[in-house]
């Protein structure tokens, strides 16, 4: 075998010791990084044959614990954006619905509010010119009713008056007999207990 091609085999032999080396290395880190824990001498052989310290091996399982977390936050990302697709496809439904019935609202009030107002108008013309046919009257018959009917109209009232001032009297004068009842039924049976724990 010639001194070149001897070479060649220590140097593949190193390169493949080197990723086998590489390889025991980045299980260990993946196995601390998912919380298990390697068996100590192994990890103490493979640092050595890495050439590399316990520092860089913290290091590295902080490194890939952040990259979990990375690729977990990446993931989530097609599932936010179908939720948020979802939410404003409902927005717009509701916006859709709300502008739908809005209109709806203005639609059916408008004529009634404009019908209000010439209610309003017409009560007004009616009002004045009853007032006016009042004021301009020449008949005497139809005013000495009219003047017949307010005094019915003023007695009535002054009559219904009475009767409610009466009836809340009648009201209150019940309600403290029915008191004065009760009061008395109850010193009645307080005496009645009291005389009969006395012949006891």
């Amino acid at each position: 075998m010639s001194a070149s091609s001897f070479v060649e085999k220590i140097t593949g032999l190193q390169l493949k010791r080197d990723q086998q080396t590489n390889r025991q290395y980045a299980e260990i880190v993946a196995a601390i990084t998912m919380g298990k824990e390697p068996d100590a001498q192994e990890v103490d052989r493979v640092l050595a044959e890495a050439d590399k310290s316990v520092d860089d091996l913290k290091a590295d399982v902080e490194k890939s614990q952040q990259r979990i977390m990375l690729h977990a936050h990446a993931n989530s990302l097609p599932t936010f954006l179908q939720e948020r697709e979802e939410i404003q496809n409902r927005l717009r439904q509701i916006d859709a619905e709300f502008a739908k019935a809005e209109k709806h609202h203005q639609e059916s009030r408008y004529p009634l509010e404009t019908r209000l107002r010439q209610c309003d108008e017409a009560i007004r013309e009616a009002t004045s010119a009853r007032e006016e046919l009042v004021t301009t009257c020449d008949d005497e018959t139809l005013l000495a009713e009219m003047d017949h009917v307010e005094s019915e109209i003023e007695r009535v009232s002054e009559l219904n008056r009475d009767l409610l001032s009466k009836a809340t009297y009648f009201e209150d004068k019940a309600d403290t007999e029915s008191m004065l009842a009760e009061r008395e039924i109850s010193t009645g049976d307080r005496d009645h207990r009291r005389e009969k724990s006395k012949s006891l």
